[in-house]
């Protein structure tokens, strides 16, 4: 019986492994099609709406290109950090494949790193025991200190804190220019302890008699055996093995129906048999996904049900230990489970 119970989780497990696949290829495609969508957002002038779109692109599925797009978005709404970071993460990657527009990606990235002003945060004297630094809202550990911290042109904030030391703060501006602010930061003196309160003194509770001990209660005869069970695990085995196969069944129906309307709003979304929008491509790729599931789960269950048929038909009549089993089934548009537990 446990070598049935482990091939069901095994084709169980098969059957999720094709929907991660399936949901990683549906995250590819949602991100081309932000991508697709940032890239003539900004050609329309409308840097607000696609700098966000292209964002979420690179999230999805990071590429050279979308990171390069991405930098020169948040370059042209005037956030350079934003923009570096983009430029050194699309470097990073280019370097990493051997990709041909290196050259081009460090150049950009040596501009932009020239344009954004940076913070040079020093010590004066012995760095404080956990010692926190905070430039406007990003926390800062001692490690960043004499690292320069890339900032927005503008004014900020900096401040520097410790436990039992008084904490200290400054305000800088940095230029548009890129050039470096040196910030130094002083020992941060001592601050006395407040007084510790005095001890509270606690009342001796008086002691109070111990109840008298209980008579124990007559212990509760045992149940007496039932008889043996009659159920035979292999007939037991048959029907959840059938019933697991009928409820893959239902789930690829359902996956069906979700793939027909899929396919159906994206002809009506704009697509045609050949061609397609970016709302009516993403349709399209969720009715691939869940034809794809469905085909998955409706050959799984069918073999499954005819295997538990066969098992309870070629069972013998009796057994002598009864058995009991609970199968617990749930689906969803991108999820399905099952759950088996049992004793025999």
């Amino acid at each position: 019986m446990r070598t049935r119970v482990v091939g069901t989780s095994l084709v169980i497990a098969a059957l999720l492994f094709v929907q991660d696949a399936g949901a990683q290829g549906a995250d590819a495609a949602l991100a081309t099609d932000l991508f697709n969508a940032g890239r003539d957002l900004m050609a329309a002038g409308n840097h607000a709406a696609a700098c966000p779109k292209l964002a979420e692109s690179a999230r999805l599925d990071a590429k050279v290109g979308t990171l390069a797009k991405s930098g020169e978005c948040e370059e042209k709404l005037g956030r350079l950090v934003n923009a570096r970071a983009r430029w050194l993460q699309a470097q990073n990657l280019a370097r990493a494949q051997g990709d041909a527009r290196l050259a081009r990606v460090e150049a950009e990235f040596a501009r932009v790193d020239k344009l954004v002003p940076k913070l040079n945060i020093v010590l004066q004297g012995a760095a404080a025991p956990d010692l926190s630094l905070k430039v406007d809202d990003l926390q800062l550990s001692a490690a960043s200190i004499g690292v320069p911290v890339p900032v927005e042109p503008g004014r900020h904030v900096v401040v520097a804190s410790a436990p039992g030391r008084a904490p200290w703060s400054t305000t800088v501006e940095a230029g548009t220019d890129g050039a470096a602010v040196t910030v130094t930061i002083p020992e941060l003196p001592s601050r006395p302890e407040a007084a510790a309160p005095a001890p509270q003194t606690t009342p001796t509770p008086t002691p109070t008699p111990a109840p008298a001990p209980a008579t124990p209660p007559e212990p509760a005869a045992a149940p007496a055996p039932g008889p043996e069970g009659s159920t035979n695990p292999l007939k037991v085995g048959g029907l959840v093995t059938a019933g697991i196969g009928v409820v893959a069944l239902g789930v690829g129906g359902v996956f069906a129906a979700q793939a027909k309307s899929s396919y159906d709003d994206s002809l009506n979304g704009g697509c045609t048999k050949n061609e397609c929008t970016a709302a009516g491509l993403s349709l399209r790729n969720d009715a691939r996904s869940a034809g794809t599931l469905a085909t998955v789960f409706v050959v799984a269950g069918g073999v499954l049900a005819a295997g538990g048929i066969t098992m309870f038909l070629v069972a013998p009549s009796r057994e002598r230990k009864a058995a009991s089993l609970r199968l617990s089934p749930s689906a969803s548009r991108h999820d399905a489970t099952l759950s088996l537990q049992g004793a025999f």
